[in-house]
């Protein structure tokens, strides 16, 4: 798990972390949970509903998993194959751009995209796309906590996003929503 994932995976649960590091010492980094009752859980979740709601599934099709750590991938690959996805992968946005913009190569149903990749950049891998096949879904993901220039990133280019560290059940519902959203009536889907 990469620092940024760390760092996500704190915010969401309300905590933080320190890092101090000392040439020739080593680094210390230490987390900062926020504080539990006495039974490990709060009384408000006890009270609380906590079932997922999960939509009913999209048709499923040919994705692109793209992200430059091999552990996000395969994780991510195992998840769709389960759902009957048929699933390509990309460790940089040098192969995505090459992959989306093939004429050789089958349509693509979704990209799952990282934001930070080695290669172009996400917005030039999007414009690219976009390009090519203007109606692509496109789902982005980070171990970054959003940013302004985030924001700016999903509004202005029509994707959607989810933050890692996700659960499989948060994934699958938010691919799910875009399929769904993309194949209703009125959807722009070819």
């Amino acid at each position: 798990m990469g620092l940024p994932m760390v760092q996500g995976m704190m915010a969401q649960l309300g905590g933080w972390l320190e890092i101090r590091s000392i040439e020739g010492l080593g680094t210390t980094i230490e987390l900062f949970f926020p504080e539990a009752s006495a039974g490990g859980e709060t009384e408000q979740a006890d009270e609380e509903d906590l079932t997922l709601n999960v939509i009913p599934a999209a048709e499923t099709g040919r994705m692109l998993i793209a992200d430059d750590e091999p552990f996000v991938r395969d994780l991510a690959r195992k998840v769709f194959e389960a759902e009957h996805w048929i699933v390509e992968e990309a460790g940089d946005f040098d192969e995505v751009i090459a992959r989306c913009t093939s004429t050789d190569q089958p349509h693509l149903d979704m990209v799952l995209l990282d934001v930070v990749m080695p290669g172009p950049s996400v917005e030039k891998a999007i414009r690219t796309i976009r390009a090519v096949t203007p109606h692509q879904l496109i789902l982005l993901m980070s171990g970054y906590p959003p940013s302004r220039s985030t924001s700016t990133l999903l509004r202005d280019s029509g994707t959607d996003y989810v933050s890692k560290p996700f659960s499989t059940g948060e994934l699958l519902q938010k691919v799910d929503a875009m399929m769904c959203e993309e194949t209703a009536p009125g959807g722009i889907r070819p």
